[in-house]
Order: C-alpha cells, then structure tokens, then sequence
C-alpha cells in the first residue's frame, strides 16, 4: 500500500472535498458540528461521500464503481478503508463511532465516555426490572 505522509496527506484533501460535496456548509461548521456530521450523514449525504471517494482516488465513474469495489484488491480496499475513516471518523484521530444509545442518540452526546456508559448501565438496569 501506498503508506507515506503524501499520500496520506492528498487522501485527507479528498476525504474533505468528498465531506464538502455532500454539505456544502462543511467548512462553516464548528470542529463539534464537523465531528456530528460526519458521524451522522444522511443515507444520501453518505453515498455522494462514497462516490466521490470513487471518482478521485480510482477514477471510476458512478455506473461502473459498484463493479469495481466488488472486485477490489487488498490495497484498494486499505485505501478506501482510510479515506473512508477520514469521512466518518471523529477528533483528530478520526475514531469510528458507530454505537447508539437505546433511544438512538448519537454518542457524541455524552459530554465523556463514562456518562455513555453509565446511562447505558441504567437503561439496562431500566429494562431488566421489566
């Protein structure tokens, strides 16, 4: 795999084009705001991420880019896995959070992790008194 600062660096320019494609607000956005969106896109937000990320790293336009990722090498695939970690992780290490609450709220709603916890710890404890 392509593993040096460069082309990290050109894969975090597209990953926040691709961001910027689908919100066109994106750089307005406070780092929070930033952080909610990308955590949280729209089915629809999420594929012109998706196809965007497609067009500029592979050069695949849209009708032949579901053929293409069925039949993506192990280096494509690392590739698209980190430009795709760009776009929906979170902080300045970009960390994947994809875990909801029961009441689907977004993780990053908890001001730290031990508060998602132990809110998770009551709404269990809630539903085995039930």
């Amino acid at each position: 795999m392509k593993n040096n600062k460069e082309f990290g660096d050109k894969l975090k320019h597209i990953a926040r084009q691709a961001l910027v494609f689908a919100n066109s607000d994106y750089l307005r956005l406070s780092d929070d705001e930033q952080n909610a969106f990308r955590s949280n896109k729209s089915e629809q937000q999420s594929e012109k991420v998706y196809y965007y990320l497609m067009k500029k790293i592979f050069k695949c336009n849209r009708e032949a880019c579901e053929d293409f990722h069925d039949n993506f090498t192990d280096e494509q695939q690392d590739i698209m896995n980190h430009a795709n970690i760009l776009t929906v992780g979170i902080g300045e290490d970009f960390i994947d959070v994809n875990d909801f609450t029961p009441d689907n709220d977004l993780l990053l709603k908890f001001p730290t992790v031990y508060e998602y916890d132990y809110d998770n710890f009551l709404y269990q404890v809630k539903k085995k008194k039930k």
